[in-house]
């Protein structure tokens, strides 16, 4: 018998659960058994972050879903939409579950989580300007999404590249604050060793510039940067027009 009970009780549950991904709210339940009922309670949980609301959430789900209301699938999809629009919630699950002759609405709630500080390690001041000049979408107060943590580790890593660290690598540390709402992100990078010139070679007919290597700055053995090769492919495109060659084509690079 007490097992009755507890399926009957399940089969009075439904879920309705919305998730903002890329901005698009979706309903994945139907609440239409449930819709006319009186609403006995609003209870609001936490997924993240303390557990209890300061009435910042519960204000925004009253204006349109409250006790003595009639539930309204419209009404908790407008309420669902206020959360996300506010820049409170990442995710919200609102279960329903019969109570006598009316209803109790719950909504789990994800707070959104922004981003507090950026840290980089042990980083010189050079290199942690240069990197955040670099960086996009990890502003102080930002969203923070995974989309955005692996843009930046990407970032990070093409910024070591272009420097000829092509071995460097990246892990990130993420602290959510008690509020689940603020996050410290911390970088720890490996830059690895400095990649060096085997080979530099310009590929020509040997009477077009003979001299052309002695005057570049990648040679063989020295420190391979981005800036480099750029500044030498300068270097060659003056000389061919020096040289009286007025439309010089250099094709890719190869490194």
């Amino acid at each position: 018998m007490f097992g009755g009970l507890v399926r009957a009780a399940l089969r009075c549950m439904v879920v309705a659960a919305v998730a903002c991904a890329l901005g698009v709210v979706a309903s994945a339940q139907d609440l239409s058994s449930y819709l006319g009922k009186r609403i006995h309670r609003v209870d609001i949980e936490f997924a993240n972050g303390l557990k209890i609301d300061g009435g910042e959430f519960r204000q925004f789900v009253e204006r349109s879903v409250r006790a003595g209301n009639e539930l309204s699938e419209e009404e908790v999809h407008v309420s669902i939409e206020r959360l996300m629009s506010a820049g409170l919630a990442s995710k919200v699950a609102v279960a329903v579950a019969v109570d006598g002759d009316g209803v109790v609405v719950t909504y789990r709630i994800t707070r959104l989580v922004r981003v507090a500080s950026v840290k980089f390690g042990a980083l010189s001041t050079t290199a942690t300007e240069g990197i955040r000049a670099q960086l996009t979408g990890l502003d102080i107060g930002s969203v923070l999404t995974e989309g955005v943590l692996d843009r930046a580790a990407d970032e990070i890593v093409r910024y070591y590249q272009e420097r000829g660290y092509f071995d460097a690598q990246v892990k990130r540390t993420v602290v959510v604050d008690d509020t689940g709402s603020r996050a410290t992100v911390d970088f720890a990078i490996e830059q690895g060793e400095p990649t060096r010139v085997s080979t530099f070679m310009v590929s020509r007919d040997p009477s077009v510039l003979p001299d052309l290597e002695a005057k570049l700055t990648l040679k063989e053995g020295e420190r391979y940067t981005a800036a480099a090769l750029e500044a030498d492919l300068v270097t060659i495109r003056k000389a061919m027009l020096d040289a009286g060659y007025l439309s010089p084509e250099i094709g890719e690079t190869e490194v």
